[in-house]
């Protein structure tokens, strides 16, 4: 039989774990520059009030240390579900919100230099920045992971709504129990690093 029968007859399923462009892991280069970029924000917005240390303390702890924490349990969470999605997909879509993280920062630097040099409620402006652009970014990458969990389950259980239904539920519930983690460990952190010196 040719192979052209033996295609018509045994279609290719379309592979779930295939990369697209936009989700190929970052180079530890262009992670090492986002890390700066949050470190260089948290160091200006700490410097407003006198302590640029523990400035850059608190933005590493909430942008860098939080979400590499709270990211094996997502993955691990994923395995354990029986999920479809690759996991090298997951860890590419944290790793490229990082980055953007990274940009974020850098944005926002040159305004919290500004704030630093103008207005003694600095601090609490850098604090809101963050918040609502770390927030934003946050709840994109948590749609991202959906739609990355979402596509490989339509290809893995082509056809059967109810297995497909399900495993889109657990997939959901994992994002969002993974994204709540973030933010849980995030603001911890910030609370451990900024509670001596806001209780004194």
């Amino acid at each position: 039989m040719s192979d052209v029968a033996l295609d018509s007859l045994y279609p290719a399923r379309p592979a779930p774990t295939s990369t697209p462009p936009a989700l190929v892991a970052p180079r530890p280069l262009a992670l090492a520059q986002a890390a700066l970029g949050v470190g260089l924000a948290g160091a200006l917005a700490g410097a407003a009030s006198g302590d640029a240390v523990e400035g850059f303390r608190v933005a590493a702890a909430a942008a860098v240390v939080a979400p590499a924490i709270a990211t094996p349990t997502l993955l691990v969470g994923h395995v354990f579900a029986n999920l479809n999605a690759d996991p090298r997909l997951l860890g590419a879509a944290v790793a490229d919100s990082f980055l953007q993280v990274g940009t974020l920062a850098f944005g926002l630097a040159p305004m919290l230099l500004f704030f630093a040099l103008t207005t003694p409620a600095a601090p609490t402006l850098a604090l809101a920045a963050f918040t609502v652009g770390g927030g934003a970014l946050l709840v994109r990458l948590g749609w991202r992971l959906m739609v990355i969990e979402r596509a490989a389950t339509s290809a893995a259980h082509k056809g059967n709504l109810t297995a497909i239904g399900q495993a889109e539920l657990v997939a959901d519930g994992l994002v969002l129990a993974w994204c709540g983690l973030v933010i849980a460990l995030s603001a911890r952190f910030v609370w451990m690093l900024l509670a001596p010196s806001l209780l004194t």
